[in-house]
Order: structure tokens, then sequence, then C-alpha cells
């Protein structure tokens, strides 16, 4: 036991570096969340301690020597167990890290917080004439410390808005950083404004020291945008992982094309309008995940072909004008990206992708 235990810090500290220093200290947390590598710390946690337990009750001075033959018994099965568990966690690590693997859990995850934050059918448009027109003058609830904006509780700012008879329109959005003293709500009629209700409101903002996919479709897009930048990184040079990141991210954004933005207007069960919370659009997702993948890879032909192939299945797939035309520029930005290319026929194949991309997204 003594001799398993070290091993397994050596390889967990190994894999922990190579992740690190590979696809970047932010997708620690997808190793550390993973449940197999969970079980595998427990089972030896958990027999390091009994065992340490065990050797307390062993008396051997005197007249009254005592060993706990079950208790050591079940040590030894313990220890067997951890061996068993430690060869499962070497073969798990060596598929887990593939960075096949890697991108394919990050993608999934993608996908799950678009089916979570744009459900299809959600909320319904408000009318101009209904929206307060004082709102701008709204008072405000500021932060009281620095850090990132994790998530809303939604239904605690509308349960407050709901009571106090207030419109509450969310300034700061998740992903967002804020330092001390920034706005994180406006609310109307800054008159019902008090200092209990900002207490209340504020209490339904959530910060944290860092970033995570909850409520932040764009940061969980970014990790995939992350690993293909460091992919095509002068000392990594792997413009194949790139492409394997633009696929998922081709994948991701052809199915956010299709789905019904929400509306960011909240009412009460009166059909009072209460709460305002606007959150990413298409258009600036799509360029926050593709544009630094095209920036860092604009002389490698074949990253920028893949960029072209999975925005023309973006584009088939767009159903609002404001979406397509996102598509249409960042496509663009591509072709024109292909100037610094250094051979001739990869740039003729760019401009090809291209004219393909226009034909299939109807002019795009």
């Amino acid at each position: 036991m003594n001799a398993v235990t070290p091993a397994m810090a050596a390889a967990t500290t190994s894999v922990v570096e190579g992740l690190a220093a590979q696809f970047g200290p932010r997708l620690l947390r997808n190793f550390i969340r993973d449940r197999g590598s969970q079980v595998v710390l427990g089972t030896f946690i958990s027999t390091f301690v009994y065992c340490l337990l065990v050797l307390r009750t062993v008396n051997g001075v005197g007249d009254k020597d005592f060993v706990p033959e079950v208790g050591v018994t079940m040590g030894v099965g313990l220890a067997l167990a951890s061996l068993a568990v430690l060869i499962y966690f070497i073969h798990h690590v060596a598929v887990s890290i593939q960075v096949t693997s890697i991108i394919e859990r990050v993608g999934n995850e993608l996908l799950d917080r678009m089916r979570e934050l744009y459900p299809g059918q959600l909320g319904k448009a408000v009318p101009a004439e209904e929206l307060p027109a004082p709102l701008s003058e709204g008072g405000t609830v500021v932060t009281d410390s620095g850090g990132y904006v994790l998530g809303v509780e939604q239904d605690s700012v509308f349960g407050t808005a709901k009571e106090k008879d207030l419109v509450v329109r969310l300034v700061a959005r998740p992903g967002q950083f804020v330092v001390a003293g920034d706005p994180l709500l406006e609310v109307w009629p800054p008159s019902k404004l008090d200092d209990p209700t900002r207490k209340e409101l504020r209490g339904g903002i959530i910060l944290g020291s860092e970033r995570t996919t909850f409520q932040n479709i764009g940061f969980a897009a970014e990790q995939l945008t992350e690993i293909a930048v460091r992919a095509l990184s002068p000392g990594v040079n792997d413009p194949f992982t790139a492409i394997s990141c633009i696929d998922r991210l081709g994948d991701a954004f052809a199915f956010l094309a299709g789905r019904e933005f929400p509306s960011p207007y909240r009412r009460d069960d009166d059909g009072r309008l209460r709460v305002i919370a606007e959150r990413e659009q298409f258009p600036e997702l799509l360029a926050s995940a593709f544009g630094p993948i095209r920036q860092y890879g604009r002389d490698a032909a074949p990253v920028l072909v893949r960029l072209l192939v999975a925005l023309a299945a973006v584009a088939a797939r767009t159903r609002q004008r404001e979406d397509r035309e996102a598509v249409t520029r960042e496509a663009d930005a591509v072709r024109r990206a292909a100037a610094s290319v250094p051979d001739e026929a990869d740039r003729e194949r760019v401009h090809a992708q291209f004219a393909e991309l226009q034909r299939i997204g109807g002019g795009a």
C-alpha cells in the first residue's frame, strides 16, 4: 500500500502537468470532475485512512497482544482493490487524455449547455410600447466585490421583482468580470429600490473567482477555441487537432443556428414585464469562437478550408437574417485571411470553398 500511494500521486501529477501544458489550465477541471478519476482517488484515500485507523488498534505491548484479524483482512482486501483500480486508472487516463477524447467531451458539454440555455421555444417578445420609458433612468444595484459573474438565480430575481412591483434589467451577463462598484442590475422605478431590496437582488447574482460553463455558452465554446489556438502555435504546430476542434464547433453552431433564441423579456402571470435578461446572441458567439482560430491559422490552408466547411454547415441551417450575415462576415474574413497562405494553389482551394459556402448559404 505504501508503494501504491506514491505511484498514484506521481501518475496523477504527471497527467495534470501534461494536460496543463498541452490544452491549457482551464481544461484541468474536466479531468478533476471525471467520475472515473474521482472513484479511483476516493478508493486510494479511503484505503489509506482505513489502514491508519486499523493500525491504531494493534496492541503488541506486554501480555495483552491484540491483532484485529478482521480489520487486517479488510485492509489487505482494500489494498488489492486499490491495485485493481490503479490498473483501471492507467487505462482510463491513457484513453481520456487523448486529444480526440478531450475534444469530444468539451464539444458534448458545449451542446448540453446550448440545449439547456436555448431550449427551442421560450419567451415571447414584448411590444415596444409596453416597455417602461424611464428604464434607462432607473436605480442600480452594484457589486460589493470583484469577480466573474457565474450566473443568475432567476427565480430569486424574478420573485423579488414581482413582490416589490419592479422591472429589473440585468446589466452584467454571465462570464463578464466586474469590479467592486460596477452595476449588476438596473431597477425601475428607483423610488422602490431600498437597501433590503438591493440586498435581495444582489443575492441573486452569483460571483466567482473563475469562469465556468454554467449559464455561459461563450466560455464552453472558448475551450475548444483555446485547444485549437494552442495546437496552431509555432511550438506545437498541430493543425489536425485544430481541425478536430473546428469540426466540433461547426457541429455545435449548426445546432444553435436552428434554435429559437428566447426573448429577453420575462413577464409574470398577470402579463406584466418583470425582468429583462439579454443573453449572448448568435453573431457574437460565432465571432468569439471562430475568430481566434482564423487569426492564428491564417497561413494554414487546411485550417482555413475546414473553417469554411464548418461555416457552410452553419449557413445551411441559419433561419435569421442577422445570423446569416454573421456567417457571411466570418466566412469573408477567412477568405481574406487566405492572402497569407504562401502557395497559390492552396489559396485557390480556400476561394473555391468560399464560393461553395455562398452557394449553400443562398448568397451568404
